[in-house]
């Protein structure tokens, strides 16, 4: 990610994981719960953190994050435990950014 602006660019990631049908938090009924959730945002010059957000086991997890110009960020979807299935990455943002 990264901002073509001259601003900072404030902007919003979400990583989200569809709904099995069925799924419960508690007591499921598929015999599994949700995978816990996360997103992080490292600097892609040294790969230091620049963002960090867990979640749980919820369907969704969503940080704000600064995008400061001129520098590029890696974005990372974080799932724990082994269950298969896909995670989705959404960035909101006012403005324009460059996304690879």
């Amino acid at each position: 990610l990264a901002s073509d602006g001259d601003d900072v660019a404030a902007c919003f990631l979400t990583v989200a994981q569809p709904l099995p049908a069925g799924a419960r938090l508690l007591r499921p009924v598929i015999g599994r719960v949700l995978n816990d959730l996360g997103v992080l945002v490292l600097n892609a010059d040294d790969f230091s953190i620049h963002r960090l957000a867990f979640a749980g086991a919820w369907r969704d997890v969503t940080c704000r994050v600064e995008l400061e110009p001129g520098r590029e960020y890696i974005a990372l979807p974080i799932s724990f435990r082994a269950w298969p299935g896909p995670v989705l990455i959404r960035v909101h943002a006012p403005a324009p950014l460059r996304a690879r």
